[in-house]
């Protein structure tokens, strides 16, 4: 049986994502909390294979001056890239907690400022294609 050291060694990035979402899934985060945070690790993983980078080499500095402009040139929407950058920065946490990094990258960033707004969740497009659901030939209104 591999001691911890070993294990740290040889620790690849899916066995640090499987053991952050089962962390996740101890806390109790909601069903649909955890595809989502597998979702954004998964952002993460492809944006460190685009820059070269392993999963040893997440610094701070190189999260702020690398990882960071990469995730703001793919031109997601801000309250998806807070998002991202909440998960970021819990799995960098559990990483720090468990020794595989020395130093949680993207703490000392702070959320991106937005406007206040209701329908934060769709595109102006997809509001256009919601609203032009109901045929209005036969729509009639709602039921009491």
């Amino acid at each position: 049986m591999p001691n911890k050291e070993s294990f740290k060694l040889n620790a690849d990035w899916n066995d640090t994502v499987q053991l952050f979402l089962q962390d996740c899934k101890v806390r109790n985060f909601s069903k649909e909390s955890i595809p989502r945070y597998r979702k954004g690790l998964e952002k993460l993983s492809q944006h460190l294979i685009t820059l070269q980078l392993q999963l040893r080499d997440l610094s701070p500095v190189v999260f702020n001056k690398q990882v960071l402009p990469s995730l703001l040139d793919e031109g997601l929407a801000l309250r998806t890239l807070n998002c991202n950058l909440h998960i970021y920065k819990s799995f960098a946490q559990l990483l720090c907690e468990e020794g595989w990094i020395f130093e949680p990258f993207g703490a000392d960033i702070k959320p991106f400022k937005l406007q206040p707004s209701s329908a934060h969740t769709f595109t102006d497009e997809h509001l256009y294609q919601l609203l032009a659901l109901p045929d209005r030939t036969t729509f009639t209104g709602l039921c009491n």
